[in-house]
């Protein structure tokens, strides 16, 4: 009987911004995880997942402890146990006051509001397909941007002076309770280094406390201890907390070694590190500019802060992986040293020329093509999200062997389901305020009410309403089959009836969309050929982003 290859993982998830309950970052992470793990165990001939221990209420710490046994790709016996943990900072510390969190969010919403509107307009330029065609779309964006940052630099002192009215604090508590639980973590962060230290405490014990128990592990399975893993993954604001805990030689706290980092949607260029200065553009300087030396500084002095730099220089850095949604508007894509290395190194992740930019292994991934619900959508996506992890956990004895092919068929099907959605909803937008549309529907409207005359305006709002509804209810449903052809079915398996109901769905919708705005009278066949080619070719044709590896 050939020997078993044993491995120990521990596995430490690490939550985002906002309150979070118990295990609820435990089982987002640990059951895809998990259900992945088995399916390819059986695939490649082995026993799938098995539990050692699943405690998730009582007095213990919050743990998913299981088995996977499985065959590699070179014929050994592989067994890997893993044990999965949570560092739940968000009940550390004091949280600030409505008040406080809404002094402080108006300078804050123009900081990320411009980061955002660098971020999308690159997306958009990218492309030399898109460039003439998303020329006007940058310009809406960035209209849009500083309308948004008017409200709400407007909102937030508003409210906050609101809840200093007897009469009318009330009637705002509650959507300015909300706003503050969701935002607040991050002017704690920001704002107040003592309320850090504590959130870096809890990220610190965790990895300690799941070092100790890997240990335990090795040692009851006869593991060696270079067979045994501390896996750190943190999503979010969770990221630049965990990026400090392990990086910043400034705040004096001792280093929490790993052998892995996994940054998932982080926000370290959005946050930078904790201060006591009030600065208005600190947390952008403290993130991207200037350097350091390692000890300089102390934690909340203002002194700039640059993970990349600091993992560079450790003698045994971890491996670091970064994943980012290409439409997640928390994160901006690509880390370096600076500004221009990060510029560098995006270029390079769509296909610009290779750099030396220092930086970590670069993982862009598609999620939903939304930017509402991409940030949250990390633990969903399995072809470019776990499966990579699955590849990290196991030291890539367990890999898909179909994993590229996978990852991009993804990757365009997530491109499609968001050029349905902009079809979908600019449908319904234009059959509620075309001028010709009315017109249009005057022989339908003929056909069911003679004599009835042009459609009721309330009419046509439900027609519109219904249509959008129906285009968007359809739109999701071929992507989800999609999703389940590409990620779950055998090498080799092809997803051609659900591509073809996908692409007739779009030019329906693109035909739809010609006709309500006037069809050839207004839009000569020619250029609607051209939008033809932009809205159903490009998105299953264009360039992929591409995966960098890590450079020091």
């Amino acid at each position: 009987m050939s020997p078993v290859h044993k491995r120990v993982v521990a596995l430490v998830v690490v939550h985002g911004m906002g309150a979070q309950r118990r295990s609820e970052t435990l089982l987002q992470w640990s059951e895809p995880l998990l259900r992945r793990l088995d399916w390819l165990s059986r695939g490649s001939g082995g026993d799938g997942v098995t539990f050692e221990r699943v405690a998730l209420a009582g007095d213990s710490p919050d743990e998913v402890n299981a088995r996977v046994r499985f065959r590699g790709d070179e014929g050994a016996q592989h067994e890997v146990v893993l044990v999965v943990t949570e560092a739940r900072w968000a009940e550390s510390f004091l949280p600030l006051q409505p008040g406080e969190v809404f002094s402080w969010g108006g300078s804050f919403a123009w900081r990320a509001l411009l980061r955002l509107g660098v971020h999308f307009s690159r997306i958009l330029w990218v492309n030399p397909w898109w460039r003439v065609a998303s020329a006007p779309l940058v310009a809406a964006l960035w209209v849009a941007l500083f309308a948004v940052g008017l409200v709400l630099a407007l909102l937030f002192p508003l409210l906050g002076l609101l809840l200093l009215v007897p009469g009318l604090s009330a009637l705002v508590r509650g959507v300015t309770s909300g706003l503050a639980e969701f935002v607040g973590d991050v002017a704690v962060w920001t704002r107040r280094p003592v309320r850090a230290a504590a959130m870096r405490a809890v990220v610190r014990d965790g990895v300690r406390a799941a070092s100790v128990r890997a240990a335990l592990l090795a040692r009851a399975e006869g593991v060696e201890v270079d067979a045994t893993r501390v896996v750190l993954l943190a999503h979010s604001q969770g990221a630049t907390i965990a990026a400090q805990t392990l990086f910043d030689s400034a705040t004096g706290e001792p280093r929490t070694p790993v052998d892995a980092f996994v940054t998932v949607g982080s926000t370290l260029t959005l946050l930078g590190a904790p201060r006591w200065t009030s600065g208005r553009f600190a947390g952008v300087r403290a993130a991207v500019a200037g350097v350091r030396r390692p000890g300089s500084g102390s934690a909340g002095s203002g002194a700039r802060f640059s993970p990349v730099e600091e993992w560079a220089r450790l003698n045994r850095p971890p491996r670091w992986l970064n994943l980012w949604a290409v439409w997640d508007p928390f994160t901006a894509g690509t880390v370096s040293t600076s500004m221009r290395a990060r510029e560098l190194r995006w270029r390079e992740v769509n296909g610009g020329p290779a750099t030396e930019a220092t930086g970590p292994e670069e993982h862009p991934v598609h999620n939903t093509a939304n930017p509402f619900t991409d940030h949250q959508s990390y633990a969903r996506n399995t072809a470019q999200v776990i499966d990579p992890l699955v590849r990290l956990l196991t030291g890539s004895a367990l890999a898909d062997p179909a994993a590229s092919a996978r990852s991009a068929a993804h990757a365009r099907g997530v491109r499609q389901l968001g050029a349905g959605r902009i079809l979908a909803l600019c449908l319904a937008l234009v059959l509620l305020v075309s001028p010709t549309v009315p017109a249009a529907l005057d022989p339908v409207v003929d056909l069911f009410a003679p004599g009835a005359g042009q459609l009721p305006a309330v009419l046509r709002a439900v027609v519109a309403v219904v249509v959008g509804i129906v285009a968007l209810w359809a739109n999701g449903s071929l992507w989800r089959a999609w999703v389940e052809k590409v990620e779950w079915a055998p090498p080799g398996t092809t997803a051609r009836r659900v591509w073809i109901g996908g692409f007739v769905l779009r030019t329906v919708l693109l035909g739809g969309l010609w006709w309500a705005l006037g069809g050839p009278a207004v839009i000569p066949p020619g250029w609607a050929a051209l939008a033809a080619v932009v809205v159903l070719v490009l998105p299953q044709v264009g360039r992929l982003p591409r995966v960098l590896p890590e450079r020091r």
